[in-house]
């Protein structure tokens, strides 16, 4: 068996672990990550590629230090998807952009070719990295002027290790600029941006080694010994990986947003843009996706708040015995198909206040507004081709809640597979596409035999919900 170092940088927070090739996690370390707000735009956030870099490399020789018996056969990062790493012409990371800025957003207006662009990228125009680099020009002239080149998080962590500079094609297709069909960066689109080329650091199709470490890599991570780092992709392609997701498969990957992804073979057009398409890992095939938006992390909100005591297995015993939809709730944040924001939510529940509600009629209602939005994305997908599996695949830490996954099963009478260890669904994929690479095609990892699985049931407290919560919708929506 072989040992894997994976490093994890996702939206709230980043992680470190070691993991063998059949997916047992050695141990692993956690941060939150640190954003800052520039004040020259309405809604723009940044980070310091520095301290980012000083306590990621933290976690991993700790965990070096704690397992001095594991060597290490290769390392790989995942990284979340439209973040962005500005480099200078020195090679260093000046600037760090996260999924979560939208500097860009009040200079989309000056940004032509509209529908060429979706065409091309799979994505309406938006504050994806091209557009928030766009804008970064605008207020930021000083800055942008050092900018050489531009990577993502995790193959930015390539960079780290090994002085080789690229972007993985799953990750590429989420910035504005790659054509996805040619999986080529596109001229025309560089120039739409007024973007010189050379920005753009040579693409990589995953999984893909950079090489073994260089020495001041080496001395980075802790070890003595030479190390390959593996290119592998988008931490939500990487999470589907893990998922066990194919062709003709739809894998929901619910964390702070919850995108639903439709495996298809050949490049997908929606005349009425309601859908986006990436590339999966390599290029090999693509994703049409629809996303409600914030789901996962307003149930993780509301255990912190309302729950801080209990276990997620006890929350989750007291909603299993909710027969009764008291309130509902609307805090999801897209209308996907229309690219419309939801700004306002709440709950919804008959007045007088009832006198049998307590604090798990609160967390049934948020579980059931994750529930009932997933389902409306699903119809969506069905709209725009046919799903004939007879289950959906799920992953991450937003199907922590039981009652989210019976509810979706109910509503899309379909099975939800969970596996084993879905939490860590990016990681898990890493190691797949790791064991891929050393040839170890026969070894399987703990999650692919074992899964936990929600079927449909003759329960109607889910239609009854949707019913409630659809009305409340046409309130919040208008």
């Amino acid at each position: 068996m072989k040992n894997y170092m994976v490093i994890d940088i996702g939206t709230g927070n980043s992680r470190t672990a070691l993991v063998r090739s059949d997916g047992r996690i050695w141990g692993m370390k956690q941060i939150e990550n640190r954003y800052l707000r520039d004040e020259l735009y309405p809604d723009a956030q940044y980070f310091d590629p520095q301290e980012w870099k000083c306590r990621i490399l933290d976690m991993c020789r700790k965990l070096v230090s704690e397992f001095p018996d594991i060597h290490i056969d290769a390392v790989t990062a995942s990284g979340c998807r439209q973040s962005t790493i500005f480099l200078n012409k020195d090679g260093e990371a000046v600037y760090g952009v996260p999924n979560m800025d939208h500097r860009g957003r009040e200079y989309l207006h000056e940004i032509p070719e509209k529908k060429m662009i979706y065409e091309k990228t799979g994505r309406w125009l938006s504050t994806f990295p091209a557009g928030n680099l766009y804008g970064l020009r605008k207020k930021r002239p000083d800055l942008f002027d050092q900018i050489v080149k531009f990577t993502s998080l995790s193959e930015w962590m390539g960079y780290i290790f090994t002085g080789k500079l690229t972007m993985e094609l799953s990750l590429a297709c989420e910035t504005q600029l790659l054509d996805i069909k040619t999986r080529k960066w596109s001229e025309e689109l560089f120039r739409l941006y007024q973007f010189p080329m050379s920005l753009a650091p040579d693409l990589a199709t995953g999984p893909q080694s950079l090489g073994n470490f260089t020495e001041k890599g080496k001395r980075l991570l802790g070890v003595d010994y030479d190390v390959p780092f593996i290119v592998c992709g988008g931490d939500t392609q990487n999470a589907v990986a893990g998922a066990g997701g194919e062709v003709g498969d739809i894998t929901i990957v619910s964390g702070t947003t919850s995108p639903l992804f439709f495996n298809v073979p050949e490049k997908f057009y929606d005349e009425q843009e309601r859908c986006w398409v990436d590339l999966n890992i390599g290029g090999d095939n693509y994703f049409i996706e629809t996303n409600p938006g914030v789901t996962g992390l307003n149930f993780q909100r509301l255990k912190r708040l309302l729950f801080p005591d209990i276990s997620y297995d006890e929350l989750n015993r007291n909603l299993s015995e909710k027969k009764k939809v008291t309130m509902c709730a609307s805090f999801t944040t897209l209308l996907f198909d229309t690219g419309k924001h939801i700004k306002k939510g709440g709950f919804f529940m008959d007045t007088p206040w009832g006198a049998d509600i307590d604090r798990y009629d609160f967390a049934a209602a948020v579980a059931g507004d994750v529930a009932c939005a997933l389902y409306r994305n699903y119809q969506k997908l069905l709209e725009l081709t046919q799903h004939e599996k007879t289950y959906i695949r799920g992953c991450g830490g937003g199907f922590q809640s039981k009652l989210i996954c019976q509810m979706f099963s109910d509503l899309t009478e379909k099975e939800l597979l969970l596996p084993k260890g879905f939490e860590q669904a990016s990681i898990l994929g890493c190691v797949k596409l790791l064991n891929r690479v050393f040839g170890n095609l026969s070894e399987k990892t703990e999650n692919d035999a074992s899964f936990y699985i929600f079927s449909p049931s003759d329960d109607d407290f889910s239609k009854k919900y949707y019913q409630r919560w659809e009305e409340f919708q046409r309130v919040v929506c208008k």
